[in-house]
This record gives structure tokens, sequence and C-alpha cells, in this order.
């Protein structure tokens, strides 16, 4: 253990080094408390801003989860578009496909038409010019034939017959 000494055995000049440190010990103890009180305004801030930095977190969260279900309407919707354009496209082709078989089919007919039509094209009668033989066992008028050509040779519009066909 130190002895320790009294007042009176303590020199002037050791007063004043007690002063001198006791003046730089306060000081510190300022310096201290003013690093305290800034370390707490320090931490006190940087709470609040926690607590903000928090808060802005949990609202970008919240706009994500947002523009998530956003996309995931999106998504759904341009595909069922998506689908429901393919689908159309697929009816187009499948058209296409049954007008291009009918447009064989009809030139089919066409030629076949024309050849039964051609059977009864009018034949040179050496007495009063051309004749035209028509089938009478048919019920057909010999001017509905001639209707019938000339849509085929795309020169007229078949005319309403009042003749009993087939």
């Amino acid at each position: 253990m130190t002895t320790r000494r009294t007042v009176n055995e303590i020199t002037s000049d050791e007063l004043d080094a007690l002063y001198a440190e006791l003046a730089q010990v306060r000081q510190h103890a300022e310096q201290a408390e003013d690093l305290l009180r800034v370390a707490h305004e320090t931490s006190n801030r940087s709470e609040a801003e926690r607590a903000r930095a928090v808060e802005r977190a949990e609202r970008a969260e919240a706009t994500l989860a947002e523009a998530r279900a956003d996309y995931e309407r999106v998504r759904d919707l341009l595909r069922a578009e998506n689908k429901r354009a393919n689908d159309a496209i697929a009816r187009e082709c499948t058209a296409e496909q049954a007008a291009e078989e009918q447009r064989k089919r009809a030139e089919q007919l066409t030629a076949v038409l024309r050849e039964v039509l051609d059977t009864f094209s009018p034949m040179k009668d050496t007495h009063d010019g051309p004749v035209v033989y028509y089938d009478g066992s048919a019920d057909i008028e010999p001017k509905r034939y001639e209707c019938w050509r000339a849509v085929l040779d795309d020169t007229g519009q078949p005319e309403p017959s009042t003749a009993k066909e087939g």
C-alpha cells in the first residue's frame, strides 16, 4: 500500500502539478462526456435511421409483392392471348386447307359439268343450220343447259328456272 502524503508535506510545485493534472483529468472527463453525448446522439440517429430503413424495406417488399402479382397477371394474360392467337392461327390453317380442298373439288365438278354439258353441244344439220341434242328424259329445258354453260364460261348468271330438275 502506498503512503499518502498530507497537505503539509506537499510542496507548491507538487500542488501546482496536482492542479494541472486535475485540470487535465477534468478536460478528459468533459471530452469523454462530449464523446458519450455524441455517441448517444449517433446511436439515436442510427436507431432512427435503422427504423426508417426497416420501414423502407417493408414498403419495398410490399411493392415487390405487388409487382410480382402484376407480373403473374400479365404473364397469365399473355399466355391466354398467345394460346388464343395460336388457336386462331390453327383455325385459319384448317380453314385454308378446307378452302383449298373445296377449290379443288369445285374445279373437279366444273370439269365434270363441262364434260357433261359438252355432250349436248350443237350439231350441224345439213338442212336448217345448227341443232343441239338435249336428252328429254332428264326433263331439263334447253335454256337451262345454256345458263349452265354461260356460268361455266363466265359470260352470264344462272337464271331461275321454272323447269323441274332431277
